[in-house]
């Protein structure tokens, strides 16, 4: 038996559902192959992910890469809102947001998500590990299948009561994308980082439909799942095929990519 299955069988679940152990396994040991030594050295981060980790699916990796870009953006005065679609309790977008608070521009932060779980998957979405997640359930219907379930009273605990962060910056948009995006689009106007986390195809295709004229010359374009679910990086594909984009899509870790949109991103007559 090995030690995990030892603890397992001797203290239950309750060892697992820790932020200790969370903080360990999904924040450190998941990234560890990715990420350099001096990263796990900063303070900083390790203060605010320890903070997050709780709220977050996201590795160490991956809450450092958000961390960075929200850091560049700030840095080089980059105009726009920090977009998440795909929140679940808030984790990812607690990091950008903190970096971003303290450099005291009030910029704005969209948040999205059905609030519900995730809907159905569709045929799209080949793979094990998506019928897991969809609970076999194949429709692609915008009802919910019972996983990834979050609150929104979740996200604002994090967010305002344990972060501090302000209100009057935030929206938090309870919804199926295919459904609020279109409606809040101009609502928004430029993004400057834009973080899709939406697992399916249809669900990654309609954020980059809705939102990637948005995206600013030099800002962010984050895709979580692009390395782990097919669904979700065929639409990427598509979408970068489609619309005669040249980018680089820069590595995180065994799933997360991201690239800069610049003026030279376009090649070509859509």
């Amino acid at each position: 038996m090995t030690i995990r299955g030892f603890v397992k069988k001797t203290l239950g679940h309750r060892v697992f559902e820790t932020d200790t152990y969370r903080f360990l396994s999904l924040t450190i040991r998941d990234s560890w192959p990715y990420v350099p030594l001096s990263d796990y050295l900063n303070i900083d981060k390790l203060l605010l992910f320890w903070k997050v980790c709780g709220h977050a699916q996201q590795n160490y990796a991956s809450l450092s890469m958000a961390y960075d870009l929200t850091t560049l953006i700030e840095k080089n005065k980059v105009a726009g809102a920090i977009v998440e679609c795909g929140v679940w309790r808030g984790g990812g977008v607690a990091v950008m947001g903190t970096v971003a608070d303290r450099a005291k521009t009030n910029r704005k932060l969209w948040l999205f998500d059905s609030f519900e779980g995730m809907p159905a998957a569709t045929k799209e979405d080949v793979g094990e590990d998506a019928k897991q997640l969809s609970r076999g359930v194949m429709s692609g219907a915008l009802s919910p299948v019972g996983t990834n379930m979050a609150s929104v009273d979740e996200v604002r605990t994090l967010l305002f009561k344990k972060l501090r962060l302000k209100e009057d910056n935030i929206t938090i948009v309870k919804g199926w994308f295919q459904n609020t995006l279109p409606v809040y689009r101009d609502r928004m106007g430029a993004i400057a980082i834009l973080r899709i986390d939406g697992d399916w195809y249809e669900s990654t295709k309609v954020c980059l439909e809705s939102l990637y004229d948005n995206v600013v010359n030099e800002g962010y374009i984050i895709i979580d799942d692009y390395g782990f679910y097919p669904g979700c990086k065929k639409a990427v594909d598509e979408f970068l095929e489609r619309r005669r984009l040249k980018v680089q899509l820069i590595k995180t870790d065994y799933s997360r990519v991201y690239f800069k949109k610049v003026e030279e991103t376009f090649v070509g007559e859509p």
